[in-house]
C-alpha cells in the first residue's frame, strides 16, 4: 500500500534486472524487490516481499489496572499469528493469560482476558453465626479457583467442618455450606451448686447443639431430689434448668424416739417437706401410748419433736372396768388395745359365762370405763350335755328340748 521511487545506480541493458529491500518500501515487509529493465521501461516484481515477523527478543510494553512491564518475545510470531503469555507476568494480582499478536513486524497486546486473583493479602468479611469474621486467603488465588478445606471454627468458635473461599475476578466469596454447629461430648462437664454443694456435672453421653440431658441433683448434693437440666449450645455445655429441691422425709423413713421410759422407730405417717412438721404414731415409740408424736424434715432427715400430745391406751393386761351381768358387778377388760379417746368392745361371754352380746368400752388416757353393754343370757338348746350327780353316781345327760 506504501510506493517509493527507485533509480538504478548504473545504466541497465534491457533484460538485466535488479534488486532492493522490501523494508525501506514498508517497514512492515521484509525480502527483496526485483526490478527488471525491457527496452528502456522499468518494472517491479514484489513477489518476494512478505509481512515482517516478531522475532525471539522482541518487546511491548504493556499495561494491566495501572501497572506496566516490559515483555520479551521467548519465540518469534509470525505476522498475523498470536502468543499467550502470563497476565501475572505483568500484574501479580491479575491470573490467566493475555494475547500477544503480531502484525507485519509490530506487536499488539489484548489484555481483555486476564482476570484478577485474590491475594493473600486481600479481605473478605464473613457473616456467620452471628459474628463477623475478617478472612483472608492462605495465598494467592486465581480467578476462577477455589481455596478448599478451611477450618469453620476460625469464623466460629462453635461450628464444625470446613468452608472454602472462592476468587473471581478478585472478589472473594464465602461457602459455609458445609459447617455444622458444634456438639457437646459426654465428658463435657459444668460446675452446679445445688443448696450448700458445688459439684461438676458431665454430660454423661453426646448431645448435639440445641439438645438437652438430664442428670439428677443428688449427684451434686445427696440431700436434694429433682433435675438438672443440662442444655448445649455450640459446643457449649450449660445449665438450662433445675427442678433442685431438698428431699422430703418419706413414710418409710424413721427416726430414734423415746417416750416414757421406752423407745422406738418413729415413722411419719405421711410424705413430710423438708423444713416442716408432720406426726408419726406415739405407739411406735412406746406401745402404751397412742396419739401424734410430732417430728421434723431438716434436709431430708428426720428429727424427732414433741410428744406431749400422746396419751396412755387401754390395754387387754392393764386396764380394766366394771361392768354390771345379770345383776352381777363383774371385772371387764379390752379384747385388744384400745388408743386414747377410742372406742372399743368386749365379748359378754367373756365377762360372765353364758353370755352373749358385746360390752361397749371407751379410753381416756389409760383410764377404761364402760358406756353400755347389750349382753343377755344365751339359751340352752337341744343336744347339750348336762354333767350332773345323782345319790354319789357322775353321768352325762342331755337336754331333749330348748330351754329358755
Amino acid at each position: 500500500g506504501t510506493s517509493q521511487s527507485w533509480s538504478p545506480t548504473a545504466t541497465m541493458a534491457s533484460g538485466e534486472s535488479d534488486t532492493t529491500d522490501c523494508e525501506p518500501i514498508n517497514s512492515g515487509y521484509a525480502g527483496t524487490i526485483t526490478i527488471n529493465c525491457y527496452f528502456g521501461v522499468l518494472s517491479s516484481d514484489p513477489s518476494n516481499c512478505a509481512p515482517k515477523n516478531c522475532a525471539k527478543g522482541d518487546t511491548v510494553s504493556v499495561t494491566l489496572d495501572g501497572v506496566t512491564a516490559t515483555l520479551t518475545l521467548a519465540k518469534t510470531i509470525r505476522s498475523g499469528l498470536s502468543s499467550t503469555m502470563s497476565c501475572t507476568d505483568v500484574n501479580g494480582a491479575w491470573g490467566e493469560d493475555l494475547t500477544l499478536s503480531c502484525s507485519k513486524g509490530v506487536l499488539t497486546y489484548d489484555t481483555s482476558t486476564c482476570e484478577k486473583a485474590c491475594s493473600d493479602s486481600d479481605t473478605l468479611d464473613v457473616d456467620f453465626g452471628g459474628q463477623t469474621t475478617s478472612v483472608s486467603p492462605s495465598s494467592t488465588i486465581e480467578s476462577g479457583d477455589t481455596e478448599y478445606s478451611r477450618q469453620c471454627s476460625e469464623l466460629h468458635s462453635g461450628y464444625e467442618g470446613t468452608y472454602s473461599l472462592a476468587c473471581q475476578t478478585g472478589s472473594l466469596t464465602a461457602n459455609t455450606g458445609e459447617c455444622s454447629a458444634k456438639g457437646c461430648v459426654a465428658t463435657d462437664a459444668i460446675s452446679v451448686t445445688v443448696g450448700s454443694a458445688t459439684s461438676a456435672v458431665e454430660a454423661g453421653l453426646a448431645v448435639e447443639s440445641g439438645g438437652i440431658i438430664d442428670q439428677l441433683c443428688s449427684a451434686v448434693n445427696p440431700v436434694f431430689t429433682g433435675t438438672l437440666i443440662l442444655g448445649c449450645s455450640l459446643g457449649v455445655l450449660s445449665l438450662s434448668d433445675n427442678s433442685c429441691a431438698v428431699k422430703p422425709c418419706e413414710p418409710w423413713h424413721f427416726v430414734a424416739a423415746s417416750l416414757h421410759g421406752e423407745s422406738g422407730l418413729l415413722y411419719p405417717r405421711e410424705s413430710i417437706a423438708s423444713g416442716s412438721s408432720g406426726i408419726g404414731e406415739c405407739g411406735n415409740a412406746n406401745i402404751e401410748y397412742s396419739g401424734d408424736y410430732t417430728m421434723d424434715c431438716v434436709l431430708g432427715a428426720l428429727q424427732a419433736g414433741d410428744s406431749s400430745a400422746c396419751r396412755r391406751t387401754c390395754s387387754s393386761y392393764g386396764s380394766s372396768a366394771t361392768v354390771n351381768v345379770d345383776g352381777f358387778d363383774l371385772t371387764v377388760r379390752p379384747a385388744e388395745r384400745i388408743p386414747h379417746a377410742a372406742a372399743g368392745t368386749q365379748d359378754c361371754g367373756e365377762v360372765l359365762l353364758g353370755f352373749s352380746g358385746k360390752v361397749d368400752l371407751y379410753c381416756d388416757d389409760g383410764t377404761l370405763s364402760v358406756t353400755g353393754d347389750n349382753c343377755v343370757a344365751e339359751d340352752c338348746l337341744v343336744g347339750l350335755e348336762v354333767e350332773a350327780t345323782i345319790f354319789g353316781i357322775a353321768g352325762v345327760t342331755t337336754l331333749n328340748h330348748n330351754t329358755s
